[in-house]
């Protein structure tokens, strides 16, 4: 059907005329293709028609004319294509530079029609209802529109234009008019994203209003109003039809915060939860999420459209747990700050019943893993040997918490024999964690112990099962326990013929025939229970004690024959030190005529003996002198002593028996031997007279006053005799001269010593020896 053919069906409505039931202003393009026999095809006709209507206007560009003008009159709904000065409510200013386009009015009629096409069912029509999809706004009109001016028109490429400028003005009705608050604003419908657009947008993110004296001018901007920019120069080409609509928007940008709606979260144990999240935002704004806090106990990610997905990092994990997620406003306009919302959801994992595991760990702590429906175990134990034997723990875990188990024992026994389960208060020993990666959060444990009488043999079982709070049974446990009759008290069991494996075999716990015992070393006898006796061969000596070993024997020492063999030798060897020295201080005692202790007196004798003329008598004694000088260091006489004087003092040449000391002769003994020699002291029958006062040591001059002896009494070998000191009941101070003097006169006296007493007896023996040693003798007148 032609375009002249259409337009002559007066008679039919314009949808009618419409063969495509398309919008007006569109274009559609039509190809004729012929197929012949060999499925060969050839392109004969192609058309391109556009739908105009009556009223439409359509502009082409005309050489003689830089810019084209189309208006519609005041209160019509025909476009008329004119310069001359109409009133009108909408006039377009375009400046072709190829190709046309076609102008016409959008009644109500055509927005509330239906359009489509047999072609493709994915046919989007330019044409929209704006009372019923003003709220489909790109983001800067979002939530502003509002309130409709009643100006819809639609402009089209005819089939095609560019133009470099296409200016719209349009006269504002009553009611839409900018004020403090609001303002006229042109949009179109945006096919392709289904949207109202600003006919600013691209140009100008201000949507300000270019308003004066009642008309609202635009211009349509080649990034929208499906238009594009040609490369090369700085004209725009029209691509597609599209729907303009006067309408008052805020001229304020409405923004406000996202929120997330959804609170608490509900998962099932040991499953991957996926949530939607819930939110709202007033603008419909594109939103991004994120997670803030990952949870503790589970694995979690956000898609970017609010896709949660949680999966429990531990297996059987129930509970509650938390997790922050943050969702962010995106697709704002430049001048615009995102808005967000950040909001703490609680996880809630339910938990499902799990099956409670079984684990045994025997005597030996080795462990069985679980085993359904039941487990079994051997224990063999000999007989003579203990009452009580302890088989084992069993132990309980589940992975739900708070799980409480219910023991079911049950026990075939022997004889008097029974059983104890004693339930552990502390589970955290048990090492689980080294054979299974699971965590239990309920463990239960029990450590079984047997308890019989000795001489039994035989066999019990104990059936273990238990049962928890939801009723669910545990898998069992069977103990069987045989007791082998065992006679060896030292030994062990063995067959004969099949050694000791044989020994094993449960049939033993019912009798013993066709084995026997062999003896741990140090035992004999046919149950092995003689121990053999070791120390009746054993190579101890008389100083060790045999001790009976097992196997063996062991030699230990005496303590008391040694401590005698050790003591009795010392003190043997004590006591003949003693003796020896003993002895040695005799023989010294005597030998020792060096120092003469008087007792009663401190009085100091130096004695010498020299014959007339003056010659040595003995083998020591000087040729000139003779005395004997005291040391004053101790009681015992040395060889090595250094002062040793020998001096003849002529003061005794007249002693008599009334001037000698009377240290000399004790009361009512006779004179000593070597005192033979005086005639005056022969017979002396009483004690002789003690010097007097003057005749004795001055003890503060420290002087001595001179016996004039008488020349009769003088014998051949004469004493020199020196008194330093008064006479004391205990002891007697001595003083070394300080040099040897001459005969008649007195020494000085030196240092004071004190010098231990002697007995008289003591002092005659000391004074024969001397004689002795010299070879004198007394000399009788």
């Amino acid at each position: 059907m032609s375009t002249k053919e259409r337009n002559n069906l007066t008679s039919a409505s314009e949808a009618a005329k419409s063969f495509y039931q398309m919008e007006p202003g569109r274009c559609v393009h039509q190809s004729l293709y012929a197929i012949g026999l060999s499925h060969l095809k050839s392109n004969i006709k192609k058309e391109t028609v556009c739908i105009k209507r009556a009223g439409d206007v359509n502009l082409k560009m005309n050489a003689g004319a830089s810019t084209l003008r189309a208006l519609r009159p005041v209160g019509s709904v025909n476009w008329m294509e004119t310069n001359d000065a109409i009133a009108a409510d909408i006039v377009v200013e375009s400046e072709l530079t190829t190709g046309g386009i076609t102008l016409g009015t959008v009644t109500k009629q055509d927005i509330q029609e239906t359009y489509g096409s047999a072609a493709t069912s994915e046919y989007r029509p330019f044409i929209s209802n704006v009372e019923t999809t003003q709220k489909k706004t790109s983001r800067l009109l979002r939530n502003r529109i509002h309130h409709l001016c009643d100006v819809n028109f639609f402009l089209s490429p005819a089939p095609r234009a560019e133009a470099s400028r296409v200016t719209i003005h349009v006269t504002v009705g009553p009611g839409c008019e900018k004020d403090p608050v609001y303002q006229p604003a042109l949009v179109f419908w945006d096919t392709e994203k289904e949207v109202w657009v600003h006919i600013d947008e691209g140009c100008n993110e201000i949507l300000s209003a270019n308003f004066s004296s009642g008309v609202y001018s635009s211009m349509i901007c080649p990034d929208f109003n499906n238009a594009v920019r040609k490369k090369r120069d700085a004209s725009i080409e029209l691509e597609s039809p599209t729907h303009y609509s006067l309408v008052k928007i805020g001229k304020t940008f409405i923004n406000y915060p996202p929120k997330i709606v959804s609170k608490t979260l509900d998962i099932t144990e040991d499953v991957i939860a996926d949530f939607t999240l819930e939110t709202e935002d007033p603008e419909d704004d594109t939103l991004v999420y994120n997670i803030v806090d990952e949870p503790e106990n589970l694995q979690c990610n956000i898609t970017s459209d609010g896709n949660l997905r949680c999966k429990a990092i531990e297996d059987d994990f129930y509970g509650e747990d938390d997790v922050t997620v943050e969702v962010t406003e995106t697709d704002l306009p430049a001048f615009e700050q995102p808005m967000s919302h950040t909001k703490q959801l609680k996880l809630v994992i339910h938990g499902t019943p799990d099956k409670t595991e079984r684990f045994f760990f025997d005597s030996n702590e080795t462990f069985y893993a679980e085993k359904r429906p039941s487990f079994r175990h051997t224990i063999l134990v000999n007989a003579n040997r203990s009452s009580t034997h302890y088989a084992g723990r069993i132990v309980l875990a589940d992975v739900d918490g708070g799980e409480i188990f219910f023991p079911f024992p049950r026990f075939s026994a022997l004889g008097d024999a029974a059983f104890s389960l004693k339930r552990l208060t502390n589970t955290s020993n048990i090492p689980l964690a080294n054979y299974t990666t699971r965590r239990y959060r309920s463990v239960q444990a029990y450590d079984i112990e047997f308890e019989y009488s000795p001489d039994l043999q035989g066999n019990m079982t104990l059936d273990f099962i238990a049962r928890n709070a939801d009723d669910i049974y545990t898998p069992g446990v069977t103990i069987d326990v045989y007791v082998m009759e065992n006679p060896c008290i030292h030994g062990q069991c063995h067959h004969p013929i099949l050694g000791y494996d044989a020994c094993e075999d449960p049939a033993r716990s019912r009798s013993f025939s066709g084995f026997e015992c062999v003896c741990e070393p140090g035992y004999i006898g046919d149950w092995c229970q003689i121990e053999i006796d070791e120390c009746q061969s054993s190579s101890c000596s008389s100083m060790y004690d045999c001790e009976d070993l097992v196997n063996g024997y062991q030699c230990n020492i005496n303590i008391p024959k040694l401590l005698a063999v050790i003591v009795c030798p010392l003190i043997a060897l004590i006591v003949l030190v003693y003796v020896i020295v003993k002895l040695r201080d005799i023989k010294l005692s005597r030998s020792s005529i060096r120092r003469i202790f008087v007792r009663g007196a401190r009085q100091k004798y130096v004695v010498g003996l020299m014959e007339d003329s003056g010659r040595q008598i003995g083998d020591n004694r000087p040729a000139a002198s003779s005395g004997i000088h005291v040391d004053d260091k101790d009681d015992v006489s040395s060889d090595n002593d250094v002062a040793k004087i020998w001096q003849h003092n002529p003061t005794y040449d007249d002693m008599s028996q009334f001037t000698a000391n009377p240290l000399f002769l004790p009361a009512g003994n006779s004179p000593p031997p070597h005192h033979a020699n005086f005639a005056t002291f022969k017979g002396v029958q009483e004690k002789p007279k003690p010097f007097s006062q003057m005749e004795l040591n001055d003890l503060s001059g420290e002087r001595m006053r001179p016996i004039q002896p008488r020349q009769s009494d003088v014998p051949n070998h004469r004493f020199d005799v020196t008194m330093l000191a008064e006479p004391s009941e205990t002891s007697v101070s001595t003083s070394r001269p300080s040099s040897v003097t001459s005969v008649g006169q007195i020494p000085k006296p030196g240092p004071k010593v004190t010098i231990p007493l002697h007995r008289p007896d003591e002092f005659d023996n000391m004074i024969e020896q001397m004689k002795t040693d010299a070879c004198l003798t007394d000399v009788q007148t």
